[in-house]
């Protein structure tokens, strides 16, 4: 059985031997003859060797023998997989049976999605998105956690699985995939005397972000905005605070807005002072 398991970003390529019509494959995840269970699995961004004879760019089932055996696809994601005309995104062969059970699809193009001469069962209790919304899936980040915009947030309420692949409690309405989705974060450190930058994770399905900022007493409000006024900002992940009163608290908090200007995301609040007294631990090598 495979738990909370990211697959991404893998290459099946061929073997240096004599016969290149033998195949093989299994871009993602190569299972021979064996009864699997894959739960809450993130399925992505596989692929095979370009013209080539292998088969299955996410996922290959290879016969040994004539014996039976399963492989069942439960509360995951299978998506961005580039799939060759001549390859199929899963590969059953005749002795294996692949089963779909609440698995969510997204850009998955090119050939067909399954094939082989096995049995397939379960489509129906797939759901097809556009996207699914990771944070950061490409190079340097590979992160595949998820946007609070995801599709797959609170999709699969069936589950038995208690934690994510951080083992962060899953709640009532756990999320399709390796991942629950992130809380939604910010880091906040004195720039200067007069100034306090803020950063905050970046998100490709949300574009504006709206600042509130709390004064202490005596304490004045920033260039940017007033005290205990929305402050918007757009496309960006950071930002400065300038104009500050020198050692007065200030809270700062910040929500993500959707495309209607409604909230799915939120900080928690964070309180910070500017200050140009910075301390420099001493570094020693040997």
């Amino acid at each position: 059985r495979l738990v909370n398991v990211v697959v991404a970003g893998n290459r099946a390529e061929m073997g240096g031997g004599p016969d290149a019509s033998v195949g093989g494959g299994g871009g993602g995840i190569w299972v021979q003859g064996n009864d699997v269970v894959i739960d809450h699995a993130t399925i992505a961004g596989n692929e095979l060797e370009a013209n080539s004879t292998l088969q299955g760019t996410a996922i290959a089932l290879i016969d040994r023998g004539t014996s039976t055996f399963s492989v069942r696809l439960r509360n995951s994601i299978l998506a961005e997989h580039e799939i060759a005309s001549n390859a199929q995104g899963v590969l059953v062969q005749a002795s294996g049976t692949f089963r779909f059970n609440n698995v969510m699809l997204a850009q998955n193009s090119g050939g067909d999605l399954t094939g082989g001469a096995g049995s397939v069962s379960g489509q129906n209790t797939t759901v097809s998105v556009d996207a699914i919304g990771f944070l950061s899936p490409d190079a340097p980040d590979y992160d595949y956690h998820l946007s609070p915009l995801s599709p797959a947030i609170d999709a699969a309420p069936d589950s038995r699985v208690s934690t994510d692949l951080d083992n962060n409690d899953r709640d009532d309405a756990p999320d399709i995939g390796a991942c629950e989705g992130n809380s939604f974060s910010i880091a906040v450190t004195a720039a200067a005397a007069d100034r306090l930058r803020v950063r905050w994770q970046e998100d490709p399905m949300i574009e504006t972000y709206r600042m509130s900022v709390t004064c202490s007493q005596g304490a004045s409000a920033p260039n940017e905005g007033n005290c205990n006024s929305p402050i918007l900002f757009n496309n960006v992940t950071s930002a400065q605070l300038t104009g500050l009163t020198p050692y007065k608290p200030y809270v700062i908090a910040m929500d993500a807005l959707d495309n209607s200007g409604e909230v799915v995301a939120a900080s928690e609040p964070i309180s910070a002072f500017a200050t140009d007294k910075f301390v420099y631990l001493p570094f020693a090598a040997r």
